[in-house]
């Protein structure tokens, strides 16, 4: 099909349709991982923010750490989308940027739900290498990251006072939930919403069986390019790991 005949065949109202329909499909297949977002980060401003979890993460700027990390990504279901609020509440209680940057882009790539669906279609020994290279991958991040610098000023972060009462400690969380949704974590969210939906719109249908196929020589270099965008969401996650199981 040449240039003229694409445009020919152009439709601007379903291409406006197609646009808005993948916007609302994003943004129901991301409504679970953004509420999980949402509860972790009122239940770290409820615990105190990231001086409560400084203890458990280990000595900063280590390996250690970093591993520990990735553990928790591999607990915790976010998607690219519902890390925002969790990030955003350890970035203003003073969480270093090597922290963050591994937990901003490892957790959607290790969200549990994802894998939990690659081990049952993939062998075992795929599987394996994703996560390996997962890993690497943050040790690079954080790595990076480290050689900024990292002067981090939680001085206007909003604590709430620790309550021993569990009904209380709820109320609490329920609150900074309410407060969350209200901040400006909402308008990132819905941000990335409209830019991966109208990047996603643009791509076709049966792209994942193409990219993955064992005859493209270019495949990875194109998987490169789809996996911002892709992996907004755990399902197009799976899409992707059954493209590569039906290849």
């Amino acid at each position: 099909m040449n240039f003229a005949n694409l445009l020919h065949a152009f439709s601007l109202e379903e291409a406006i349709v197609t646009q808005l329909i993948t916007i609302v499909r994003l943004l129901v297949e991301t409504s679970a991982t953004i509420l999980i977002g949402v509860l972790c980060a009122a239940a770290i401003r409820v615990a105190g923010g990231y001086s409560a979890l400084r203890p458990w993460l280990g000595p900063e700027g280590s390996i250690e750490r970093t591993f520990r990390i990735l553990a928790i990504c591999l607990c915790v279901p976010l998607c690219a989308l519902g890390v925002i609020p969790v990030a955003k509440e350890l970035s203003d209680s003073g969480m270093p940027r090597r922290d963050l940057a591994v937990l901003w882009l490892i957790a959607p790539l290790l969200n549990p739900l994802s894998l939990l669906y690659a081990v049952s279609v993939l062998p075992i020994w795929q599987c394996g290498v994703f996560l390996i290279i997962g890993f690497l991958f943050a040790l690079v991040i954080a790595e990076v990251a480290s050689r900024f610098s990292d002067d981090r000023d939680s001085g206007e972060y909003e604590s709430v006072p620790k309550v021993a009462n569990g009904t209380t400690r709820l109320w609490n969380t329920a609150v900074a939930a309410g407060r969350i949704v209200t901040s400006w974590s909402v308008v990132y969210i819905a941000a990335g919403i409209v830019i991966s939906g109208l990047i996603v719109g643009m791509i076709p249908s049966g792209e994942f069986e193409r990219v993955f196929s064992f005859q493209n020589k270019f495949g990875p270099l194109e998987t490169v390019a789809l996996t911002g965008p892709q992996m907004v969401t755990p399902i197009t996650f799976t899409m992707a790991v059954s493209a590569i199981f039906n290849t």
